[in-house]
């Protein structure tokens, strides 16, 4: 039985080695290096003072609790007061398990201004409770910042529900006023180089926010769908109409020479390679509670070979899954199904 165990769990290892592989995105999304000043301001040490203030009388689980259900820079800031605070910050389980795993999404999250939207309890949540994709259920590897959730990286270039609004133009489209954008989370851009098969360079920061939370802030604002509607339909400010005057011009160049095909195969939106998608998402894992274990993803080589030998009329489908990232469990039930990579490692064994 031991031996039957092991020789399985070796088994599975060589078909990991043999028939997958790490994709890397080039920095196409916010990528962990553009945050060196922030990372220096979560590890920044202080001289230590007696105690954190009133603080101090509380038990330990009262603070740690504390910890968590705050948003994600209210600690943060805290742990810069002292060193005793630092030491109690960092001994948090949540707020511990991002920092050890996932000091990047601290950073990035503090850098583009929205840290004080979401827990840290939320994020450690999604952290190791759920890798799939809040659009399509698979794989998630990347966050969608402007809603903190997962997504998975075709959802990410392709879902048209993950291009992000300017504020000016979800101002525009929505007429949301200057009160109820404060109470959203929009993000500030870091400059770079973005970009999947378009890659461009933006030096001058944005502020982006998700047109899904726009328009549910806008339904209340107005005082509800009707009136939300009325608003839309109607010509609005000088804004609104230049805002839609902008979009009907790129409707109209678009359907000239549209794109392709979307996440399903379709054609895609108009917006299917807006950079604003990338400057909006960064590498995010999954960690299993299980085994402690960080996930990036994995891919696979059968589809990649496949891409490489297949016709012009199936290039859609096994385009997407190309890009497609699995857990270690995840990959073997997509190896079910996965005729090329049954047939790669075929190959190998008769060797």
């Amino acid at each position: 039985m031991v031996m039957s165990v092991l020789t399985i769990s070796s088994t599975r290892e060589q078909m990991l080695e043999s028939l997958t592989y790490r994709r890397t995105y080039n920095g196409e999304t916010i990528a962990p290096m553009d945050t060196d000043a922030v990372a220096e301001r979560i590890s920044e040490k202080r001289s230590p003072t007696s105690s954190i203030g009133e603080l101090q009388i509380l038990p330990l689980e009262l603070l740690y609790l504390l910890f968590e259900l705050s948003d994600l820079q209210a600690p943060v800031h805290l742990r810069l007061t002292c060193r005793r605070a630092r030491m109690l910050v960092d001994a948090s389980p949540s707020y511990r398990c991002l920092r050890i795993h996932t000091p990047h999404v601290i950073c990035i999250l503090l850098r583009v201004g929205i840290a004080s939207h979401f827990t840290v309890s939320y994020i450690a949540e999604l952290l190791h409770s759920d890798s799939r994709c809040s659009r399509c259920g698979r794989f998630g590897s990347f966050l969608y910042i402007p809603e903190c959730v997962r997504c998975c990286y075709s959802c990410m270039r392709f879902h048209r529900s993950t291009v992000p609004m300017t504020k000016a133009d979800s101002m525009a489209a929505f007429g949301l006023t200057a009160r109820t954008i404060a109470t959203l989370p929009v993000m500030t851009t870091v400059p770079g180089t973005y970009g999947g098969g378009l890659r461009a360079e933006r030096s001058r920061p944005i502020q982006l926010l998700s047109p899904a939370l726009a328009r549910a802030a806008a339904e209340l604002q107005h005082g509800g769908k009707e009136y939300l509607v009325a608003y839309i339909e109607g010509k609005g400010t000088q804004a609104k109409r230049k805002y839609d005057k902008r979009v009907t011009s790129r409707l109209a160049l678009l359907a000239l020479n549209p794109p392709e095909y979307d996440q399903d195969g379709n054609l895609a939106g108009p917006d299917w390679d807006d950079v604003k998608r990338y400057m909006a998402a960064m590498p995010f894992p999954y960690l299993d509670p299980s085994l402690g274990d960080i996930h990036d993803g994995m891919s696979c080589k059968g589809c990649r070979h496949a891409l490489d030998n297949c016709s012009s009329s199936s290039r859609a489908e096994i385009y997407h899954r190309v890009y497609r990232a699995y857990t270690v469990d995840g990959f073997f039930e997509h190896y079910v199904v996965c005729k090329e990579a049954q047939h790669l490692w075929k190959s190998l064994g008769d060797l």
